[in-house]
């Protein structure tokens, strides 16, 4: 489970990267890895929190992080 957390990590920052956004903050990163490990999350933040953000990380994240783990798991 740490290292796949590892890999969720390691994803965002080059998503991040890409999107030329800093960093995510502590609430934003509980969210996404929720939302990866396919679990029910509700999110009451407050306005200008940063919560559209993780709708346009998650598919970039997660589509990165089944290409590895798929392709991990073929060798």
């Amino acid at each position: 489970m740490l290292r796949e957390m590892a890999d969720v990590d390691r994803e965002v920052e080059t998503v991040l990267k890409r999107i030329q956004y800093p960093l995510l903050k502590q609430e934003q990163k509980t969210i996404l890895n929720w939302l990866i490990q396919n679990s029910d999350c509700v999110a009451v933040l407050p306005t200008g929190f940063g919560k559209s953000l993780l709708f346009q990380l998650y598919l970039p994240v997660k589509r990165a992080f089944w290409s590895v783990t798929t392709a991990m798991g073929r060798l």
